[in-house]
Formats: C-alpha cells, structure tokens, sequence
C-alpha cells in the first residue's frame, strides 16, 4: 500500500503453522472472508523492504524470462453430468487461457499438466472434512504446481457459505518445494468456470495463492495495508468508478481495476510491478 506515513510491522515471525485460506464470494463482487494472521502479515513486510530496495530493471528482466508454473485440474463431481460438476475440457481450457492472459504480462505462464476426473459426492459436495483425504488422493506436484479442484459446491461444512465459488491457500514462511500442506491448492465451483460472470474470480484466488493481500487489507488509510509500496491506501469498496478515493489524504486513487481488489469482477484487470515482485518473492518460497 502507498501512503504518506508507513506504521511499520514488528519483525518477529513465526514458522508456518495452520493452513490458511482465502475465500471468494460471488453475490455482486469478489468477497473474502478469511484475514491473514499476523505471522503472514509480519512475512510480507519483510519482503516489502527487501523488495524495495530491488531495481526495477531486475523484475523487468524476471518478467521478460517467463515462469511455467504445472497446474492440474482434479473435475470431482456428484455424477457424470454438468448439473453434477462434471465440466467440459473446453470450459477448463478457457479458464486457463484466463489465468494466462491475466499473470503472463507479469512473467508467469500456467502450463497444464493434466485433467483427473472423479465421482465423489462427499467431496463434490463438501460434505465434512474433505481438503486432506481428497489432496492424498488427488493432488499433483509439489509447493510449486497449482491444483485446482473443481467441485460442485462448498457447503457449510466446509467453512463457508454454499453461494462461495472458490476457495485458495496463501503461503507461509517455512514452506519448501517438498514440505507444505498437503491441501494446498484452490477449490473452485464448477457454476464459476466460463461462460460465467465470474470466470475471472480465480485470477483473483491465484493471486493470494502466490502471496497477494487484498489491496484494501486492513480497511485502513493509514496502515500498512497489502505491505505493497504501489497500491494505493483505499477503503473496502465494490463501485467500479476509477473516481473512487475513499483516502483522499493519501496519494492515489482506489485501484478499482486491480485484481485484488473487491470490485465486480468484470471491473479486474491488473496487478502492479509491487504485487509481481511480491509474487516473485512468495514463487521463491514455494521453489526452495
């Protein structure tokens, strides 16, 4: 976040711990209800200031050397029909080629791996526990490779609202290629996937799966914010109006188009050369 006077983080952080996640909802804008700890929000200040002190023309030339990031699909549906989240491979291209066009400006490209197909109403349906059993079964890779689980719904029992279209975990300091949660990856619904209003919705959850905070994290003029230097200080807001200032103190307009923001979905399409340093430097944690 940009702002005049920067109150800084304390210093001291903790090893990775419980695994967080990030939620997305899909009333009449993008809504996350799940807030990084302190132990997150302490990491990404100190990235900030390393960040900071980087030259530009090193992330320039980063960006120019794009990043294939493996990704697999796991379709885990009710039954093998549309109405029970059983997608179509085409829908799955079109939301890749999305995910694409959105990070390979900022130097990382999504390369598929694979598509997995499974009938399982328990997890289709988020009916209990089902992140551990259906990553041991299901998952690809390792820190590095994103794995989408694409399910009918996630219900209530699941943590979250039956109206939530995706669901992502954020890194953690102590992460390694090889050592990380076993349910790390995103969860998605298959009512989001195109031609859908919110299709871009996961874009948004890639973004915290590379370390991204909201832009408004903290709902604060004054905080720290995102711990990203080129944001601007703004306020919770879901107007797409680029004349939007809910900090008129501090520099800047809310960045009504940047994909981490809460605004409609159609509204997003940006991140800033801070928010792709900053996923350079959680992509480091996710390869060591």
């Amino acid at each position: 976040m940009r702002f005049a006077i920067y109150l800084a983080a304390s210093a001291a952080v903790a090893s990775a711990i419980s695994l967080p996640v990030r939620q997305a909802d899909v009333d009449e804008s993008l809504t996350c209800d799940v807030e990084a700890d302190q132990d997150f929000l302490d990491y990404s200040e100190q990235m900030r200031i390393q960040e900071s002190s980087e030259p530009d023309a090193s992330t320039a030339a980063a960006a120019a050397a794009v990043t294939n990031v493996d990704i697999w699909f796991h379709v885990v549906a009710v039954d093998q029909t549309p109405d029970g989240g059983w997608v179509s491979d085409d829908k799955i291209n079109q939301e890749l080629a999305n995910l694409n066009n959105a990070f390979e400006p900022h130097g990382f490209h999504f390369a598929k791996q694979g598509i997995t197909r499974t009938v399982n109403v328990q997890w289709s349906t988020n009916d209990g526990e089902v992140v551990q059993p259906m990553g041991q079964a299901l998952r690809k890779g390792q820190a590095n490779t994103l794995n989408v689980y694409i399910v009918k719904s996630l219900g209530k029992n699941a943590g979250v609202s039956i109206s939530r279209k995706q669901v992502c975990t954020i890194p953690r300091k102590g992460w390694s290629q090889t050592n990380f949660p076993i349910g790390d990856g995103c969860r998605i619904k298959a009512g989001g996937l195109p031609p859908s209003t919110y299709q871009d919705v996961l874009i948004h959850e890639t973004g915290h799966w590379f370390g991204l905070l909201h832009t408004f994290a903290g709902n604060s003029c004054s905080g720290p914010g995102d711990h990203v230097d080129d944001t601007p200080a703004h306020l919770k807001n879901k107007k797409c109006d680029e004349a939007s200032d809910t900090c008129p103190g501090q520099p800047g307009r809310d960045p009504v188009h940047n994909y981490m923001n809460y605004t409609p979905p159609g509204c997003l399409n940006e991140f800033t050369k801070g928010q792709e340093k900053r996923m350079r430097s959680f992509w480091k944690v996710r390869t060591s």
